[in-house]
């Protein structure tokens, strides 16, 4: 298939069965290395592409493997320890083959996801892990070589610095068959690994704690195949939640679990929509009458990133301003990550960077938000998007505002400015051979209601509702000012049409500083504070 039509402007109404969950099927496959006996036999195995390439990877190890009606069979030991890169580009998963082949055979050589390029990703996690247990590692020529000692690995107590949920997965798995005990501190609390666990309990390991933020596992000296079924997919569900949310419908989700949509089931409950639970069921109904609301990602069981993007969307109907933050950090995802991301997209824009009022003029996150753009470009490159928009900055050229046939000579003052230059550079470069065309729209000074006290515009907004004074340092300094409304809508038009390279986002009428605040205050009628 090439293409949706989507006819709008219509509910979403009706029923819907929920999938089995991509990112608990994959390391369950993973176990399919851990038998020592019998067969693996998962149920409601999700039809997706990195099922299928991970099947293929677990044949390439010597499992019988096969998934038909999404039911998957494995059974047969792994005679192979090398994951291969051409299996491994496809899927960033395949890592999770890493702890069980090495438990399994006291050997594994698993290619990185970027072959020779480790990328950003990081996979220091599971290696650190995996150390503790008493295994060498070397990473040569894109390959995580590893062996186990002699008599195999050794459980260990293994503190997480971050949570992980690939870590926490890969680490549960290689104890499994350790000796000794493992115990794992400031573990990933996800849905996922609970069911991971419950499938290795199943099949003969001795697990506790999954759920928790520390989980011990007691090495047992073989594996059983079992019989267990994917836990429904959350994201999925919740993704529909939204939507039916969002077009004023109503929606019954079939055979999922409403404790692992807890986090959204609250957000959706306070901006107004009437969500039911029915035991494996949930009831969606919505009159398109959204409420603003505020949130913070965060992990388990905190609100995802995975539905961030769902419900900015929703947040776009509600009537009042919204404000959603986003915790994880994208500029430590690799190329390959990104080029996940971006299938099947036309046109990206780009305008995350680190912009903490006061810090970020110099501050060295400068660096990794460029280093992390530059992934992001090559991902977007590899998947085809047809449009990069990216969001620079006036700062680039140190100006304010922008004269009248005034040539713009490249300035930067700042860490800030001379990264988002670097970048715009280095994408111009990268994306100028392709078919993905690229728009630079540098902002000039933007306010909006909602901008901190300590910027110009909200000060003034503070200093309106406390009424106080207000004293400028530089009322005689010239910008451009432009409402980030009005900002938005230009960015959209830029990425709508054939607009390409640098363009001035700006309202194109300077002002002085101390002018502007004069206006503000008499569009309020508040002109005896300045």
């Amino acid at each position: 298939m090439d293409s949706l039509k989507i006819i709008g402007g219509n509910p979403i109404k009706g029923q819907i069965k929920i999938s089995g969950a991509k990112n608990a099927a994959l390391p369950l496959m993973a176990c399919g290395l851990l038998l020592n006996q019998g067969t693996l036999k998962l149920s409601s195995m999700p039809n997706l592409a990195d099922t299928k390439f991970m099947c293929l990877l677990l044949k390439s190890l010597g499992i019988k493997a096969d998934i038909k009606n999404n039911v998957a069979c494995f059974k047969g030991e792994p005679t192979g320890y090398i994951a291969q890169y051409d299996i491994v580009r496809k899927m960033r998963a395949s890592i999770l083959v890493l702890g069980p082949l090495l438990t399994r055979l006291g050997v594994a050589k698993v290619s990185l996801p970027g072959g020779c390029s480790i990328g950003t990703r990081p996979v220091d996690l599971h290696i650190n892990a995996l150390e503790k247990m008493g295994a060498k590692i070397e990473l040569a020529n894109g390959y995580i070589e590893a062996k186990a000692p002699k008599e195999g690995l050794i459980g260990s107590e293994i503190y997480f610095p971050k949570i992980s949920v690939g870590a926490t997965e890969n680490t549960i798995m290689a104890a499994t068959l350790a000796r000794g005990r493992t115990k794992i501190i400031n573990a990933a609390k996800e849905p996922e690994i609970v069911d991971l666990a419950k499938c290795l309990i199943s099949m003969g390991a001795e697990i506790s704690g999954a759920g928790t933020d520390e989980i011990t596992i007691d090495g047992v000296e073989k594996l059983s195949g079992c019989d267990h079924t994917v836990i429904p997919d959350r994201i999925e569900a919740g993704s529909f939640a939204i939507a039916a949310s969002i077009t004023g419908g109503e929606l019954e989700l079939i055979e999922c679990n409403p404790m692992h949509l807890l986090s959204l089931s609250k957000l959706l409950i306070n901006a107004g929509v009437n969500w039911e639970n029915t035991g494996k069921t949930i009831k969606i109904s919505s009159d398109g009458n959204i409420k603003p609301i505020s949130v913070e990602t965060s992990e388990y069981p905190g609100f995802p990133t995975d539905l961030q993007a769902q419900l900015m969307t929703l947040m776009t109907i509600a009537k009042g301003n919204s404000k959603i933050v986003e915790t994880m950090d994208m500029f430590q995802e690799s190329t390959e990550w990104w080029e996940e991301v971006c299938s099947g997209v036309d046109v990206l824009i780009h305008s995350a960077w680190y912009a903490e009022h006061g810090c970020y003029l110099n501050s060295i996150k400068n660096a990794s938000c460029l280093s992390g753009s530059v992934q992001l470009t090559l991902g977007a490159l590899r998947a085809s998007v047809k449009k990069l928009v990216g969001i620079g900055s006036c700062l680039e050229h140190n100006i304010s505002f922008v004269e009248e046939g005034k040539n713009l000579d490249n300035d930067p003052k700042s860490l800030y400015a001379a990264s988002k230059l670097a970048f715009y550079f280095t994408a111009r470069e990268l994306l100028s051979p392709s078919n993905t065309s690229f728009a630079w729209c540098r902002l000039f000074y933007l306010y909006g209601d909602t901008e901190s006290s300590e910027k110009l515009y909200g000060s003034i907004l503070k200093a309106i509702r406390n009424q106080k004074k207000i004293v400028l340092k530089t009322p005689e300094s010239i910008k451009d000012y432009m409402h980030v409304s009005e900002a938005a809508k230009k960015i959209i038009e830029i990425s709508l049409s054939d607009a390409c390279g640098e363009i001035n986002v700006c309202s194109g009428i300077p002002i002085t500083v101390g002018d502007f605040a004069k206006s503000v205050l008499s569009k309020k009628a508040c002109e005896h504070l300045l």
